[in-house]
């Protein structure tokens, strides 16, 4: 293998170890979709658990908005789009497109919300949530702006027999480090293709 090829593949093992290479993986039980990882928002990988339960106990109280993985009511819209795009999605694995209900915490098929918790009202235990719409029919998929306005308490449970929503709890991925090993081998290429250049260039 000449030494420009060695490069080339080094440099593309290089892109794979980089965390700006990633793509969501759904995470999957018994035909069930749990959540994600590897979702791309703006050029940033996190992960996502689709989780029945209430705000108080899967939030840390939900009474500040630092117990909110999102802060940001755009970001926290920016994450309901993701999950519509590169969650939401049917694959080999399961049409969880056009079947809401194969999504965890989702009982009938018709439609699934599911809320991201960004905000709480100040001196209050209402909280704001965007909510994402995984809907069968793909016209009426959507996801909205906070709301505050229809009264969500700490409380609010989701997980009842009648109820058609989870809760999505984030996190940021957890960066894959390139290997000093392979960075070594791939500078050692580098130097060794300039020494090549170099003895041509003299001959």
């Amino acid at each position: 293998m000449k030494i420009i090829d060695l490069i080339k593949c080094s440099c593309v093992t290089l892109f794979f170890y980089s965390p700006l290479a990633f793509s969501a993986s759904l995470v999957i039980e018994d035909g069930i979709l749990l959540g994600a990882t590897n979702i791309d928002i703006n050029g940033v990988a996190y992960d996502v658990s689709f989780v029945d339960g209430s705000c108080i106990d899967l939030f840390n109280s939900c009474d500040n908005n630092s117990d909110f993985f999102f802060q940001d009511v755009t970001l926290g819209q920016q994450a309901n789009l993701a999950l519509l795009e590169q969650v939401l999605i049917d694959t080999s694995s399961g049409a969880f497109d056009s079947f809401p209900a194969l999504t965890n915490g989702c009982k009938f098929s018709g439609f699934c919300s599911i809320y991201t918790p960004v905000s709480v009202e100040t001196g209050s235990d209402i909280f704001g949530a965007n909510v994402a719409v995984n809907h069968q029919l793909d016209s009426l998929d959507g996801y909205t702006g906070i709301q505050a306005n229809v009264g969500l308490s700490s409380d609010f449970s989701l997980g009842n027999e009648l109820d058609n929503k989870t809760y999505a709890i984030w996190s940021q991925t957890a960066t894959v480090p390139v290997p000093p090993a392979f960075l070594l081998f791939a500078s050692g290429l580098i130097g060794l293709a300039g020494v090549r250049r170099t003895q041509r260039a003299k001959h």
